[in-house]
């Protein structure tokens, strides 16, 4: 087979969505043996690789062939370039988002599923939050620029403006004529919906996949009031009878 390329995106980059109540999603693929594949557009959580048999670090890392595991779950986020998520597995064993958090070079924050070697998505979740706190206490990578003493402050700014953001959110209304499956929708898709913000977006790709519509209902920040909202804009798919 000829090679093909996958740009592929980490945890950050490297998360897909949890799998929960015993209902199967799609598998995940390994693909070994990839390589790097240089771009000017890379900005280190996303890049170009060669499947078969800014970026210095990330490049160096991936300097020795590397697995690669997906679902080939859509990531969007670049409209010139289809992104999927995707795990991956260092020469050494390594997994790469991993060992950007412990390094101080990217953070703790995106979507989670269970990982190639089964750890759940909660697991998951926690392991890389305790590599970034590790990485702040050692003052690694960008955790080295840090002003503590700024820091409270700069975090309550942060939140006002999250506040702001979900309040935007809330008040919004859909696109006209816009339905989605929230089974198969991207993030970016899912932020077009009324009363839906990054956080709430990231919850319901993590907590695929859905029966039905009332299965949203297991979504933390997703009452009967937020589902009556977004009803008319959504439709399962695969699972619908």
């Amino acid at each position: 087979m000829a090679a093909m390329y996958h740009p592929a995106l980490l945890l950050l980059a490297a998360s897909l969505h949890l799998i929960p109540r015993g209902l199967a999603a799609e598998p995940l693929t390994k693909l070994a043996g990839c390589s790097i594949v240089p771009t000017t557009w890379s900005d280190g959580d996303s890049f170009l690789i060669r499947t078969g048999g800014g970026m210095e670090r990330v490049a160096l890392l991936l300097k020795l062939p590397f697995a690669v595991y997906t679902a080939f779950a859509d990531a969007r986020g670049d409209g010139r370039h289809q992104r999927i998520y995707g795990f991956v597995t260092l020469a050494n064993g390594r997994d790469l988002a991993s060992v950007l958090v412990e390094e101080g070079l990217a953070r703790a924050f995106g979507v989670y599923r269970e990982t190639p070697d089964l750890k759940s998505n909660g697991e998951y979740r926690e392991a890389m939050r305790d590599l970034e706190l590790q990485a702040a206490k050692l003052s690694r990578g960008i955790w080295a620029k840090t002003d503590w003493e700024k820091l409270p402050e700069e975090r309550r700014q942060q939140r006002q403006e999250d506040a702001d953001l979900d309040l935007a959110a809330e008040k919004k209304g859909a696109p006209k004529g816009l339905v989605l499956d929230p089974n198969t929708a991207a993030r970016d898709e899912l932020l077009k919906l009324p009363g839906v913000g990054e956080i709430i977006a990231n919850r319901i790709i993590e907590t695929r996949p859905y029966k039905t519509l009332e299965d949203l209902l297991e979504v933390p920040g997703i009452g009967s009031k937020t589902l009556e909202k977004l009803r008319p804009h959504l439709v399962i798919g695969e699972y619908a009878k």
